[in-house]
């Protein structure tokens, strides 16, 4: 089964998102944090197919990144989706992928309630990351 982590301090926002992407891709089990101290621990004991958060966390427009700049940190091959609601987000989305996002979705944009992106964005995601990890555990596994 995949796990995938959501990170959004609004969970009224990401209920419906969560039971979508749970319904839409077999096999998939995402767990909710509410913070950005929730996901960095979370990230630090239990390993994720796949990380979706929201840059921006109460006052503070760029604490998302702090769980991206983790999550790539520790498993490089772990795919990360931000999402952006801030006014500048092409620029934001951009930046995150600079900094090792695996894509972004705007939240404004119908983002995390057009079930169709997300769902893809989660596929391919979830994909790229299968792909990624097991031709590093082959060059691991060759060298070792």
């Amino acid at each position: 089964m995949a796990k995938v982590l959501f990170v959004d301090d609004e969970p009224e926002h990401i209920a419906s998102a969560v039971r979508r992407i749970e319904s839409y891709i077999r096999g998939v089990k995402v767990e909710q944090v509410a913070s950005v101290a929730a996901a960095l621990e979370k990230l630090s004991t239990e390993d994720y197919d796949l990380v979706i958060t929201d840059l921006m966390f109460g006052a503070d427009p760029d604490a998302g990144y702090e769980v991206l700049a983790r999550a790539y940190a520790l498993k490089r091959y772990t795919p990360v989706i931000v999402v952006t609601s801030h006014g500048k987000d092409v620029e934001r989305g951009v930046r995150a992928m600079m900094e090792g996002a695996f894509d972004y979705i705007r939240r404004d944009q119908g983002g995390i309630d057009d079930v169709a992106l997300l769902a893809q964005k989660v596929a391919i995601g979830l994909q790229y990351g299968s792909l990624h990890r097991g031709s590093t555990e082959e060059k691991i596994g060759a060298n070792g």
